[in-house]
């Protein structure tokens, strides 16, 4: 079951505040942003933005209105960036930069396009040249990486240099201000949320490094920071939830709400908010209306949830946490009862909202001290033999090639390329996958999609056929789940 959290935004006027102090974070005021991306085509030099007078609201829409095109990849770092040959040869199949702007100083939340979303803290940043605090406007430049095209076109496998790993989402991060490259501060950290539509086990955060040919390597990220005692989350990778899960919810509220007598005889109906922190061990504390409707409803709602057993607390990497929970409760009349304003305080009909219910989406909340590629991933044992899989391509030396999986987001890249032969090295036997191949010759496109099953006798050269770049895309999202 999904919590519903409301996003309750303050901004404080913050006067003789800077980053050259961090200390001082914890005691000046500081404004909470909330940013939400857009593609844009060129990095605007962060000189000329220090000149232009920042939004002055908690939110802020970042990028270019005029402009949608792709910004070149020449704009990033070559040693972080990783897009495949054929994708850099025809700019029509790269993916866009999503460009934000905000102020050092300030705690920043990012809501990226496809559901990535990053909160920054106050004074997050240093120049990379020299280590000193960010004074001004930070250009935040971000790719998103959840559909299986977006990863084969970007060049990426999901593989560290020993195992395989399941990934549920990628993105390449990257900040400068003043035209000079920006990093994290010691110490600093920020916390990404990614998105999901499918609940898995074991999610970790991996970084990524370019090996000597360029391609990345995911690594386990180190100094993981553990949660403060007193920490409390609104996303986590397991949700609380009552005991026998949501049925057991709304049959338990059925039975012990109480319609209140004065919002009978009012006519008073409609729904209330409550927020409560579910704790370690699934008992509650700071319990209070987000949004009430009066007549006695909003103290019945405290009433319902102060009454609830104990939960089963949410967990962050199977370790239990305090969680922030949001429950909607609807109160409505019957017909008898609005046109009487009399009834049964016990018998009165009401209804729970639908917001009660879950959703498909699920999502994992992570932090990392660093930037560049980050992988949400789990490291996946197929409990297969592992062997040793050899592709002939006359033209092997000019072909992206990948493996996809059936049965797990998992993209497979190549081991290396020797006398013609294409080799996949430690593949799971027995494993269903869908052999990808692309290339491009007198700049004309060319694409071939094999089943296979790793370990069994198959045809070598891949059947290529030409394709536009649109239909190239077409192509691989079918691959997309």
């Amino acid at each position: 079951m999904k919590a519903i959290v409301c996003c309750i935004t303050v901004m404080i006027l913050v006067t003789g505040f800077s980053c050259k102090n961090m200390t001082e974070s914890k005691s000046n005021g500081k404004s909470n942003l909330i940013v939400t991306a857009k593609t844009t085509a060129n990095v605007t030099s962060s000189s000329n933005l220090l000149k232009q007078k920042p939004v002055p609201s908690e939110f802020i829409q970042a990028g270019s209105d005029s402009q949608n095109s792709i910004l070149k990849d020449s704009a990033i770092r070559n040693t972080l960036t990783v897009i495949s040959s054929i994708a850099t040869k025809d700019n029509q199949l790269g993916k866009p930069f999503q460009e934000i702007r905000f102020l050092n100083k300030k705690d920043t939340l990012i809501k990226l396009q496809e559901g990535t979303s990053i909160r920054f803290p106050a004074c997050a940043f240093v120049y990379e040249d020299d280590g000193t605090p960010v004074q001004g406007l930070i250009t935040f430049l971000a790719k998103e990486f959840y559909k299986i095209s977006d990863i084969i076109l970007a060049g990426i496998s999901t593989r560290t240099e020993k195992d395989i790993l399941e990934t549920g989402g990628m993105v390449y991060l990257e900040a400068k201000s003043d035209g000079r490259f920006c990093e994290l501060a010691p110490g600093k950290s920020i916390e990404i949320r990614f998105l999901s539509n499918t609940k898995k086990e074991n999610m970790q955060l991996f970084n990524g490094y370019p090996d000597a040919d360029n391609k990345i390597i995911w690594r386990l990220a180190e100094g993981k920071e553990k949660k403060a005692p007193s920490e409390i989350f609104t996303v986590v990778e397991e949700q609380p939830e009552f005991p026998n899960g949501e049925d057991s919810l709304v049959k338990f509220l059925q039975e012990n709400i109480k319609y209140p007598e004065e919002a009978i005889k009012l006519g008073v109906q409609g729904k209330v908010f409550v927020t409560f922190v579910v704790e370690e061990d699934g008992s509650f504390s700071d319990v209070r209306i987000v949004r009430g409707i009066g007549g006695g409803c909003d103290e019945e709602a405290i009433r319902l949830v102060k009454a609830m057993p104990k939960w089963l607390p949410g967990k962050q990497r199977g370790t239990p946490v305090r969680v922030q929970y949001n429950l909607p409760v609807m109160f409505i009349l019957d017909k008898e009862s609005r046109e009487t304003n009399n009834g049964s305080r016990n018998s009165t009909p009401y209804t729970i909202g639908q917001e009660v219910r879950s959703n498909d989406t699920y999502s994992y909340l992570l932090r990392s001290g660093r930037l560049g590629w980050l992988n949400c991933d789990r490291i996946l044992d197929f409990n297969n033999p592992k062997i040793n899989v050899a592709i002939t391509d006359e033209n092997a030396k000019e072909v992206d090639m990948v493996m996809v999986f059936q049965r797990a987001r998992v993209i497979l890249a190549p081991s290396y390329i020797q006398d013609g032969k294409i080799v996949f090295e430690r593949v799971p036997k027995n494993e269903k996958v869908i052999l990808v191949s692309i290339k491009k010759k007198d700049n004309k496109l060319f694409l071939s999609m094999k089943e296979m099953i790793t370990g069994e006798p198959r045809e070598n050269n891949p059947d290529y056929k030409e394709v536009t770049p649109g239909e190239l895309r077409i192509e691989l999202r079918k691959l997309d789940r």
